[in-house]
């Protein structure tokens, strides 16, 4: 950070440089002087309070302080810099029903009353605040206490009375007596729900309304009041949402009419969450004056680092910076909270009181977090570093009272954030009145601006524009980059951009709607600054529609996007034509944050209009935001360009472009289809500059996929590849073309879907001339000509055609067969009629020989007619044969289909799945394959001396219990894997000796599109459903394949995830979503992924395991590794099999932050253990500034991945001393994976 030197005397606070740090304390690394301006007139009594409800949790966990390198108690430092006030909240019974700590600070009677009389022992006063709940209490949850549950009405008024009496007589008994007192904790919508709850989530639920609500709150204020005689102790109703001047008026408005008595309003104020401080300011002045009261905000933080303490995500991110309105630095924290404080200073009249700062303690300590078991989302707001050592930041509340030497610190404009903006072709541009700028006391401030004249012709054609802008009084400008997509929206004002409702109609109970300002991507917009944000307290209805006419006839797609609580009776977008004609969709929201995108496509305009909008019936209480309505017509498509004809033998080029490009791609993900007998493929090139293809293809199955990236964006209807291939030696037409396209959005990552795909006609012309050379004809013909011909030899140049000639054809005659093959999966000895040619051709191009097919030799199955099941057998004897004739390694046994079978059953002797360290038996059915390890039973108890019966078996879904289980499978196939020995099942488990399981499976359209959410589901016992991390899809052979290390029933599924945190990473969102459907990696929440927190060594270790499918028996671990970490398997199984081998003391370190490096060596390791990883060799590095910096020992795994095309770098650097994200470690591992599959 750069500061700019003034010869003004400014308020400084150095970090001291120390030579020695006790106990290990490291000197905190950290901006070592902040600047913070006083505030004129700041009251001697102004509070500047600290929550340190966490504190005795935390130093009971083994957390310490520091000071200047000295260690201290946190109280004391907190103190000594400038802290006058302490709040503590307390909890009823913090305990699970086992009696077990729930965690978050476990804020029981007896802890409370002891920081509080330690508190007041140093000379603070104490603000007490009262949850009524055994955990949390905030806006979304008001939990009632355990031990009140069945009370209500006069009895939960008479407990809430008696509890709290009973606190403030043991706080008085120990001289402790709060000099505060707050009932009820960011009470938005009540207390103690259902009885003090103001908002019915449905018109069913039984709430206690305002009434209730003010009743409870009556009762526990009187219980204070009864043991304040002399009136010392100050009650405080606290709300959160500290910039919403509409709910503290609602919520007040009504207290004070039920006559509640009080005497202060406490704000929570978080800037990255409740509005900006001008509203803040609105507010407080407007709630002290209308209801002649105190205001204190006594809740706010700001982060002073984007870094991670503990590995567990944190609350403020890259997005609550962006909202937040400072950077996420010490000076930046200090700042925030000295304007929080200069704005509850300027209150009107003295009636803004004071400050809370929220828990500047809470450094990451284990077992002090937010809940038992879990981390500390809180760390980087707190106001120590990460090791308990004392910020800059913390003094802030002693520089707000030091005396001003000179002039006052003036912040200089350091740097101005560019505006990026999507519009269509012929849309309209709204440019933002004001910008964002960064100035040199970490604060980030709106700027007024003035944009040069855009000329309109630039904005009917796709492309990128900078535009200019000038910010007066300062010597940097503004820069706004406009991206212009290739589609007309046709909606007027479509996002509520203009901040209010021009070009809309709105009808019903309108008072609902609102064109709020909370801009995107923190607040309740979706892009953009405003959003249409609907609300009541009562049952109501609307309808937003916009008429739009002057539209050319045609087929147009309407679309709009919504996030919401959910929980209306009726919502949904619509489409009206001029005949009357109405089309909709339903809207189903599900979470703030959780967009959707609701779509009515193939809509037919005629007449020129159109009326589009949002209808609801709304429950009381039901909330959301509607944003970005989109009108447009598609035709977008991939295009392919070929020559009508080509010669045999010769190589031609097909084109492949787009049109009607809808957005500015950054990058095309396409899939070919061609006539493989007829044609060749050659290879895949780039025609269009800024171009790069990556290219794969599948000659058996005729496909090739191919993956582009435009380094400039995409927006030239024009083409961009040419694919090469070879025209074979046939005389007809065949045909290529795209059977799946995805794009990817510049500027966004959205993936786009084009409307239409392209396909080519080529005719192969002179096949007479048939390609020179001979060979036996194998499975085309006959003839004896010499060579090795197999599958491609040609009876015409060998002799005899095969398909003219009478005799004995190696692969299609009638008689003895004199042919050999060595595929597995053909058996060539079956005698027939022989229709077709003579010759000796094979299907390995060698001459006569023996045929060595592995079927199963034991005859037909025999079929249980009662059971359903097929049958086979193996004896002893013919197992030893079979073995000695293959080499001892492998065993294919192969069961026929039977009519009518359920199941298909193979038994074989115990010992070949025991005793076989090298064997793998290959069991092949119609219902799916299981390839066995020869130890798959090695261990296993009671299976006596006779055979073992190994089934597979599908599963009718009427078997299932679970109602919704059912309707997630969709009717895809479930099989159940048993293995039997003397008619009972073994519950065998090995993990030395895993099973690959391939189930057929043919995806829909849908399915085929995205083939990467198809995954298997492992139904366990209870009925549940648990994704298996190895289960993959092969197009080519049309199999869902995974390992397991035990039987039960698998079902095939697709299941795809999203998250509502994804759209500034849209680069990772399929490697996200992908490894989510198969339970490789989990969000942090249902809805959350944090792409941009920090990945742990365990948490990586954690995932990549479970990916690559790696299992083992292990019987030691890392010393740092406890029996009870989640990760705890996964690290002996890594450290069994070499893939982690751990510092030099016998560590692994698992909570520091995975570094790329160790990432891809772990990477690699783990995937030549799981035998699905081959290093090509060669270097790669060479194109990164920094090869130099990777260690000698990750210099191989990082070469390979890069050669791999599965690192790409940053920036052209690897960065491998850096921390990996989430959202790296996702793709990373993704792409690993596909390349380790092909």
């Amino acid at each position: 950070m750069r500061f700019v030197k003034k010869s003004t005397a400014l308020l400084l606070v150095a970090a001291m440089a120390l030579t020695w740090v006790p106990q290990g304390a490291r000197a905190a690394e950290q901006e070592s002087v902040i600047r913070i301006n006083p505030i004129e007139g700041l009251s001697p009594d102004f509070i500047k309070g600290s929550d340190v409800s966490m504190l005795s949790q935390i130093k009971e966990s083994g957390g310490r302080y520091y000071d200047g390198g000295v260690e201290k108690d946190a109280l004391q430092i907190l103190k000594d810099h400038g802290t006058n006030w302490v709040r503590l909240r307390i909890w009823n019974n913090p305990v699970d029903p086992d009696g077990n700590p729930l965690g978050g600070g476990n804020n029981d009677l007896a802890r409370t009353v002891e920081t509080a009389v330690y508190a007041k022992e140093l000379g603070l006063k104490v603000l007490l605040d009262f949850h009524y709940s055994d955990f949390w209490a905030d806006p979304g949850k008001q939990l009632k206490p355990a031990a009140w549950e069945g009370l209500s009405g006069a009895e939960l008024e008479q407990a809430v009375y008696d509890y709290t009496d009973s606190v403030i007589q043991e706080l008085k008994a120990q001289d402790a007596m709060p000099d505060m007192v707050q009932i009820g904790n960011e009470t938005n919508g009540g207390m103690i729900w259902p009885d003090g709850k103001t908002w019915q989530q449905s018109a069913e639920e039984e709430i206690g309304g305002y009434d209730g609500f003010a009743n409870l709150l009556k009762a526990g204020i009187r219980a204070v009041e009864d043991n304040d005689p002399e009136d010392q102790t100050r009650i405080m109703l606290h709300l959160a949402d500290g910039g919403d001047n509409d709910l503290y008026r609602r919520v007040f408005d009504a207290l004070t009419l039920r006559g509640v008595n009080f005497d202060i309003i406490g704000l929570s104020f978080y800037p990255y969450w409740h509005g900006t401080l001008e509203e803040l300011k609105h507010n407080m002045n407007d709630i002290s004056t209308r209801y002649d009261k105190d205001v204190i905000v006594v809740e706010t933080a700001y982060a002073h680092t984007l870094e991670n303490g503990d590995g567990f995500t944190n609350i403020f991110g890259p997005a609550e910076e962006s909202a937040g309105g400072y950077k996420a630095t010490v000076q930046g924290q200090a700042q925030a909270v000295r304007d929080i404080m200069n704005a509850v200073h300027e209150v009107p009249g003295g009636r803004g009181l004071g400050v809370f700062y929220w828990e500047q303690d809470w450094i990451p300590v284990e077992g002090a977090g937010w809940k038992t078991g879990e981390g500390n989302g809180w760390d980087n707001q707190a106001m120590f570093d990460f090791e308990g050592n004392a910020l800059p930041s913390l003094d802030v509340y002693n520089l707000v009272s030091a005396p001003l030497e000179g002039e006052p610190y003036a912040a200089e404009l350091e740097y101005v954030q560019p505006v990026t903006l999507d519009i269509t072709v012929g849309g309209e541009l709204q440019l933002p009145a004001a910008v964002k700028g960064e100035f040199s006391d970490d604060s980030i401030r709106l700027l007024p601006v003035d944009w040069e004249a855009v000329s309109p012709e630039d904005l009917t054609k796709p492309g990128t524009l900078r535009i200019a802008g000038t910010i007066e009084g300062a010597s940097l400008q503004a820069e706004a980059v406009v991206t212009v997509e290739g589609t007309r929206n046709y909606v007027t004002n479509a996002g509520f951009e203009a901040g209010d409702f021009s070009g809309w109609t709105l009808s019903g109970d309108t008072e609902a709607l609102d064109a709020e300002k909370s801009s995107a991507p923190a607040g309740n917009a979706y892009s953009g600054d405003y959003s249409l944000h609907y609300y009541l307290d009562r049952p109501y209805t609307f309808k937003v529609e916009q008429k739009v006419t002057g539209l050319p006839d045609g087929t147009y797609t309407a679309a709009v996007r919504t996030q919401g609580g959910g929980g209306e009776k009726s919502l949904k977008l619509f489409a009206v034509n001029a005949a009357g004609d109405k089309l909709t969709a339903d809207i189903v929201n599900t979470a703030w944050h959780e967009w959707k995108h609701i779509v009515i496509p193939n809509i037919t305009v005629t007449g020129g209009e159109l009326t589009l909008g949002v209808e609801a019936d709304a429950n009381n209480g039901s909330w959301g935001s509607i944003d970005e309505f989109e009108l447009y017509t598609d035709h977008s498509q991939v295009t392919l360009s070929a020559p009508e004809e080509v010669e045999p033998g010769s190589e031609f080029s097909v084109g492949v472009g787009v049109d009607g490009l809808v957005n500015v791609i950054g990058s095309q993900d396409l899939q070919l289809s061609y006539d493989r007998e007829l044609f060749q493929y050659v290879g895949a090139e780039s025609s269009e500059a800024g171009t790069v293809v990556a290219a794969t293809y599948d000659a058996d199955a005729g496909t090739v996929h191919l993956v582009t990236q435009h380094a400039e964006g995409k927006s030239a209807n024009t083409e961009s590849l040419q694919v090469k291939f070879k025209a074979q030696h046939i005389e007809r037409e065949g045909t290529i073309g795209v059977t799946s396209a995805e794009w990817t959005a510049l500027s966004s990552g959205k993936k786009i879907s084009p409307s239409a795909l392209g396909s080519v006609t080529v005719s192969v012309y002179g096949a007479a001339n048939q390609e020179p050379g001979g060979g036996t004809g194998g499975n085309n013909g006959g003839g004896n000509g010499g060579g090795t011909g197999g599958d491609n030899g040609d009876g015409n140049n060998g002799g005899t055609d095969g398909n003219n000639g009478g005799g004995t054809d190696g692969n299609t005659g009638g008689g003895t067969d004199n042919g050999s093959s060595n595929d597995d999966d053909d058996d060539n000895s079956d005698n027939g009629n022989g229709n077709n040619g003579s010759g000796n051709g094979n299907s390995n191009g060698s001459s006569n020989g023996n045929s060595s097919s592995n079927d199963n030799a034991a005859g037909k199955p025999a079929y249980d007619a009662a059971t359903g099941t097929a049958t086979a057998k193996l004896s002893a004897d013919e197992a030893a044969k079979r073995l000695k004739a293959e080499g001892g390694q492998a065993l294919k046994l192969e069961i026929p289909a039977v009519e009518g079978a359920k199941a298909y059953a193979q038994e074989l002797p115990a010992a070949l799945l025991q005793e076989q360290p090298d064997l793998r038996i290959e069991l092949v059915t119609p219902f799916g394959s299981v390839s066995l390890p020869g130890l798959m039973l090695a261990g296993s108890k009671g299976l006596g001396s006779g055979p073992v019966t190994v089934s597979i078996r599908t599963v009718d879904p009427s078997e299932l219990k679970d109602e919704a289980l059912k309707g997630k499978l969709g009717g895809k196939p479930v099989i159940d894997l048993t293995v039997l020995a003397n008619g009972q099942p073994v519950a065998w488990n090995n993990p030395d000796a895993p099973v690959t399981v391939s189930i057929p499976y043919k995806p829909n359209a849908a399915e085929a599109q995205h083939p990467e959410y198809l995954t298997v589901w492992y139904l366990n016992a209870n009925g549940e459903a648990e994704a298996v991390p190895t289960s993959h899809w092969n197009a080519k052979t049309g199999l869902l394949t995974f390992q397991t290390t035990h039987f039960s029933a698998y079902a095939a599924a697709y299941d795809k995830r999203s998250f509502s945190d994804l759209s500034h990473v849209g680069w990772a969102a399929q490697a996200v979503e992908a490894l989510a459907a198969k339970g490789v990696i989990q969000g942090t929440s249902d809805t959350e992924f944090a792409p941009d927190a920090p990945v742990t060594r365990a948490e990586f270790l954690q995932l990549l395991v479970r990916a690559a499918g790696l299992t083992a028996s292990f019987d030691s671990n890392f010393s740092d590794v406890a029996r009870t970490d989640y990760f705890y398997d996964a690290a002996g199984i890594a450290k069994k099999l070499g893939v982690a081998g751990g510092r030099e003391n016998g560590v692994f370190a698992p909570s520091e932050r995975i570094t790329r490096e160790d990432l891809m060596v772990l990477t690699v390791r783990a995937l030549e253990k799981a035998g699905r990883w081959k290093n090509t060799g060669g270097s790669g590095l060479e194109a990164f500034s920094d090869a130099s910096t990777v260690a000698d020992y990750a210099a191989d795994a990082a070469a390979g991945l890069v050669q791999a095309g599965v690192i790409n770098g940053r920036g052209g650097v690897l960065a491998p001393k850096e921390a990996t994200t989430r959202a790296e470690a996702a793709v990373i591992l993704y792409r690993a994976l596909q390349v380790s599959e092909q």
